[in-house]
């Protein structure tokens, strides 16, 4: 699925910024039910998908998981 995501925002045709979107929505979603996250940092991870949508654009080098969206459990 990772490697999907990556070809799919790399080739365009899956903007960063608009998957950022989607997982947080559907994050917000599930915490409904789950109440499984302390906090949700979506300027944060806006500005990010922005940032690697940017580097995408302008054919800069990233990182493997560069545009992956993510949850961090602590």
């Amino acid at each position: 699925m990772i490697n999907e995501i990556r070809q799919n925002t790399l080739s365009g045709k899956v903007s960063v910024l608009e998957l950022t979107k989607e997982h947080l929505k559907k994050a917000r979603q599930i915490d409904t039910r789950t109440n499984a996250f302390i906090c949700f940092c979506d300027e944060l991870a806006l500005e990010s998908a922005r940032s690697v949508d940017e580097k995408i654009k302008k054919r800069k080098q990233l990182g493997k998981l560069a545009g992956i969206p993510i949850a961090i459990k602590d």
